[in-house]
């Protein structure tokens, strides 16, 4: 299956919208029939963010900023993109992950929660062109915080493996 998403159509969607990997987005165009019910987020966002646009968002980003600009269409294939609603968890505290995030529009609060106290502390609030979850593409450890959309958000996505798979293909995209 091409999707990697637990939600099969724009309807189910709650949350977040997930869609095509936008490597995965010309064979879509071609067949969009095996995808009744399921838009690639770039045609419901008017086109926002085409693969030549996502590599230039990582290339803004203090991680892949020293990368030569071939690497960071490499990455942003490898990339999805992910659309949060307003108040929408994106990621929780203490739940494994194994994604990097970044923003491309939207701001997101990134909190600690004492659950068992019922509190939630905001520590920080980020904005485009700023990443959380950079210890994910290392290792898949436990979130130390939580991340909440505080607007509509547009994040592109890295998920660990698909990061490793980069690296076996690139090395030297590790040594930077």
């Amino acid at each position: 299956m091409l999707l990697r998403c637990r939600w099969q159509k724009l309807s189910l969607c709650t949350e977040a919208w997930t869609f095509l990997p936008l490597a995965r987005l010309k064979s879509w165009e071609r067949d969009s029939s095996a995808y009744e019910g399921v838009t690639p987020i770039l045609q419901v966002l008017g086109k926002m963010l085409d693969k030549s646009q996502v590599a230039q968002l990582l290339g803004t980003t203090e991680i892949f900023a020293p990368l030569q600009p071939k690497h960071l269409d490499v990455i942003a294939n490898a990339c999805k993109v992910v659309r949060y609603e307003e108040r929408a968890r994106i990621v929780t505290q203490d739940e494994v992950g194994a994604e990097l995030y970044i923003i491309a529009r939207g701001k997101v609060s990134i909190i600690q929660e004492e659950r068992s106290l019922g509190i939630e502390q905001p520590i920080l609030t980020l904005g485009p062109k700023q990443s959380f979850g950079e210890a994910s593409l290392l290792a898949e450890t436990p979130r130390s915080a939580t991340a909440k959309a505080l607007t509509e958000t547009i994040c592109v996505v890295l998920a660990q493996k698909s990061f490793d798979s980069v690296l076996r293909q690139i090395p030297e995209v590790g040594l930077t």
